[in-house]
């Protein structure tokens, strides 16, 4: 039934080059992602995927980032871009409210100005103007899903790899968040260099994303 529910995020890229590059990065993309599910696309290294997911979490604007050509669609709402100066742009703040991404260096989102995991985590509520109540509440309710618990009061720092890569599947999540973006490697039984790209979107608003591994 998922075929008959609007997309909560989607994108019809023609092309995406960076300014800097002598061809496009992706082409002939079309992604339609509809509430409760997870989508996943795996490529080699250099492919594409990490663009694929920074420009569908904001994280890369068009225009400044590079030029895209096509559309990117959040929540119902479509911006349509051809690389010329009228395009629309793209406030990474607002659209990081809905979607949240999660790089393959998942340290690389530590703000490294928090002493806990759980200070950590409450950084982008805190931000978001939430409450101190509702702040430790979200925190803990997160945490118990994901497992993280037991590290609320770790340094991040300190974490191991692993630890590392679960405790960034809640940093993005929020009441309102919608989806969850995120890349990794694949085990060494697959070819080398490979890696897989996913998306996850909720099928209400704060609904708790998978593990990310």
């Amino acid at each position: 039934m998922h075929h008959l529910l609007r997309p909560v995020l989607a994108a019809g890229i023609r092309s995406f080059a960076y300014h800097d590059g002598d061809a496009p990065v992706l082409s002939g993309v079309d992604l339609a992602l509809a509430p409760g599910t997870l989508t996943t696309v795996l490529g080699a290294s250099g492919s594409g995927k990490t663009t694929l997911g920074r420009l569908l979490a904001g994280w890369l604007s068009p225009g400044a980032g590079g030029v895209l050509a096509g559309f990117l669609e959040l929540a119902g709402t479509r911006l349509e871009f051809d690389g010329s100066a009228a395009d629309p742009r793209i406030d990474p703040a607002q659209w990081g409210r809905q979607v949240g991404f999660v790089p393959q260096d998942a340290s690389a989102i530590l703000s490294t100005v928090k002493a806990t995991v759980a200070e950590e985590l409450a950084f982008g509520l805190e931000n978001a103007g939430m409450s101190p109540a509702d702040m430790r509440a979200t925190v803990e309710h997160t945490a118990g899903l994901l497992g993280l618990t037991a590290l609320l009061e770790r340094d991040p720092a300190w974490l191991s790899g692993g630890q590392l890569r679960r405790w960034p599947s809640a940093a993005p999540s929020s009441p309102v968040r919608r989806c969850l973006s995120w890349t990794s490697r694949l085990p060494r039984s697959m070819p080398p260099a490979s890696a897989k790209w996913r998306c996850w979107c909720a099928a209400s608003p704060g609904t708790e994303p998978p593990s990310s591994s």
